[in-house]
Order: structure tokens, then C-alpha cells, then sequence
């Protein structure tokens, strides 16, 4: 940086400003470099890049210097070799933003393009009435954890990498289970797929998803090819028919574009009837609506005399001061609607501010 800088004109002030103050913190989802919030955000680089040729100039160098930079090619320093890799090249930049927490959709409306084509503009109807045409002009980037690829639009999605740790743990603690493979999961907050790929990739024969976010349906039906699976949406009456009547078995995974609330009643008519055996809840909108909605998709699929054993994973956000209470009053919330659940274990994950940490709770029916 402070070689290009010093060829641009500037004086030796501004460069020590600019050399001062660059960000050194960033992640990289292919092709996308992601600086953290506020990263260009001093009185020197907002000076800087009020020209947009001077910022795109200056990002361009960074793509040129990329494999000493950030270790990774790009689309200005691509050899033969590099681009036949299945690695894809560097070519955007933008920098984060905080999400507004009471978004349910956790669109990143804040996202601050730096350059590339990030396709069209957010627009609150584009984030919830998307065409094929949409999809097809946005950006798409994507990271692989656990061995897992996960792709998203970062306009119209958020991409939450610290939930890596909760991953690994269902891949470990159900590795030799076999409460998974074979069986049917649901996971009524699917997202992009945070944690319905690692039941795939253990073996389940089918996730049924709820998600209400078609952006991140798409991503998480993008993110279902580039693992080798087979996706099917679920989104119109004619959908919804044949699922009633198939159950769309010979798809991997089945997405409903639709409110979870939806889920015990596209359960209930099913004819092709399977047991799931892992019911996976998620924190947004709040995990506490869907408590009744597993507890009924359970009882549609579990008669009480049944000797089988489904297990709950309820995500939430608890203060320090109440960790050791939470999993015994969680428990004590579902026994409000049927008094057989039982706390197993709760799972510290990620802290999600100060005193709070993101935990998943396990319990048993």
C-alpha cells in the first residue's frame, strides 16, 4: 500500500495517514475481500476516496497484488494455472455493516460496496419479491467450512461465520449416531443452510427447511448443488400439492419459502409420512414462537407411547448472569405445552455482545 501510495501524488503526510489507519482486518468469501465495519471510515481515507476513479484505482492495485496481499488470486493476476483451479478469483471489495437487530429477514441493507458489480441495488421489495433475473444478475460469494461450501448474496443475506463451531459439533456428536443418518431432520430457521448441510453431510436422507428470506433460499439451494445435493423449493399451491402427496423424496433437501408456522399443517396430510428424529430451531425471529410449532410436528410424528426419542436444539442469545438457569427454564417452557421434555446439555457457541453469549440448548422428548 504504501508503494502504490507513494506514486500517486500525494504528500508524505497523507501517505503516513493513510499507512496509519489502512485496515488489516478482513474476510474473504470468494471473489469477495470484506473489510470490517468502519474500515475506511477516518478523515484520511474518506478524503482519499472521494474521487471514485482514485478508489478504484486504488482497489485495482490491491487485485494486481493480491497473492502477496491476501494469498489468493485474482482476476487481474490469474495465471493459466490458477484459473483452472476450482478457486475462485478476487475481484470485489466491499466493507461490513451491522445488521438492525430487529430485521427477521437480517438483510445487510448497510453493506458498502468498494468495487466490482454487486448486481441490482437493495430495495426493500427486491429483498422479498426477487425474480430469476434478480438472482441471476447479483453477486453470489461463497466459503467452505467443516469441508461444507455455503454460498450467499452479501446485499440481500448475512453470512454468520462464527456459527462454525455449532457445525462441527453436530458433525462430531452425531457422527456415529444413528439418530441422523437415514433419517428425516427438520430445521424450521434454515438460512442459507448453516446447520441443515452438516445433517446431510452425516447422512440424513432428507432435511425439510423453513425460511422466509428468498434470497436465502436461493442461497442455501446454490449451496445444495455445489455439495452434491438435490434441492427442491417448495413455494407455490402446485408445490405444496405434490409434496402433500410425494413428499419429495428423492430430493435431499426440501425447502418451504414460507413462515415456519406453515409447517406443522404441510406435515399433516403428508401421505409418504417420515419420522424426524432432530429438530433444529434457530434464533430469528426468536426461538421461543416455534416451541409449539416442534412440539406438534413431534406429536404428529411421535405418538407418546412411541419408544423413539427426538431431540430439540433451540438457539438463543443469554446473558452470563443466567447461563446456568437457561437450559432448566427452557425446558420448563416446553413442559408448559407437554410435560415430557427433558434438558440434556447446553453448548456455548459465540459471544453475541458484551455479557451475552449465543449458546444452542439440547432436550429430548
Amino acid at each position: 500500500v504504501r508503494i502504490y501510495l507513494g506514486s500517486s501524488g500525494l504528500s508524505q503526510s497523507q501517505i503516513e495517514a493513510l499507512v496509519d489507519t489502512v485496515p488489516k482486518r478482513y474476510s474473504i468469501y470468494e471473489p469477495l475481500v470484506l473489510f470490517t465495519s468502519g474500515s475506511f471510515d477516518t478523515p484520511a481515507w474518506k478524503s482519499y476516496f472521494e474521487s471514485n476513479s482514485v478508489k478504484d484505482a486504488f482497489f485495482q492495485s490491491l487485485l494486481l497484488n493480491s497473492l502477496k496481499i491476501f494469498g489468493k488470486p485474482s482476476t487481474m493476476n490469474a495465471t493459466k494455472t490458477s484459473a483452472q483451479t476450482k478457486t475462485r478469483l478476487l475481484s470485489h471489495f466491499a466493507e461490513n455493516a451491522p445488521i438492525i437487530e430487529s430485521d427477521i429477514l437480517r438483510r445487510p441493507t448497510s453493506l458498502a460496496p468498494l468495487y466490482g458489480d454487486f448486481g441490482p441495488e437493495y430495495t426493500p421489495n427486491l429483498s422479498i419479491n426477487p425474480t430469476s433475473a434478480d438472482f441471476d444478475a447479483a453477486l453470489w460469494v461463497s466459503t467452505i467450512q467443516n469441508g461444507l461450501k455455503q454460498v450467499w448474496a452479501p446485499r440481500f443475506t448475512m453470512f454468520s461465520r462464527g456459527n462454525i463451531k455449532e457445525k462441527a459439533r453436530i458433525i462430531q456428536n452425531f457422527n456415529k449416531d444413528r439418530s441422523v443418518y437415514g433419517q428425516t431432520i427438520i430445521d424450521v430457521y434454515a438460512g442459507i443452510g448453516y446447520f441443515v448441510f452438516s445433517y446431510r453431510h452425516l447422512g440424513a436422507k432428507q432435511v425439510l427447511c423453513w425460511e422466509i428470506n428468498p434470497w436465502s433460499v436461493e442461497g442455501l439451494r446454490r449451496g445444495a448443488l455445489a455439495n452434491g445435493w438435490k434441492c427442491k423449493v417448495v413455494q407455490s399451491d402446485v408445490d405444496f400439492a405434490e409434496y402433500t402427496q410425494t413428499g419429495y423424496l428423492d430430493y435431499d433437501l426440501v425447502v418451504f419459502l414460507e413462515s415456519n408456522e406453515m409447517a406443522v399443517d404441510r406435515n399433516e396430510n403428508k401421505n409418504s409420512l417420515t419420522r424426524p428424529t432432530h429438530f433444529n430451531m434457530g434464533l430469528l425471529p426468536d426461538s421461543k414462537q416455534s416451541y409449539p410449532i416442534v412440539i406438534n410436528l413431534a406429536l404428529l410424528n411421535y405418538p407418546l407411547s412411541s419408544p423413539a426419542n427426538p431431540k430439540f436444539h433451540v438457539h438463543e442469545n443469554v446473558s452470563i448472569h443466567n447461563l446456568s438457569q437457561w437450559g432448566a427454564e427452557t425446558a420448563k417452557s416446553f413442559n408448559s405445552i407437554i410435560s415430557k421434555v427433558k434438558f440434556i446439555h447446553v453448548e456455548k457457541i459465540k459471544t453475541f455482545a458484551p455479557d451475552i453469549w449465543h449458546v444452542c440448548g439440547d432436550y429430548e422428548l
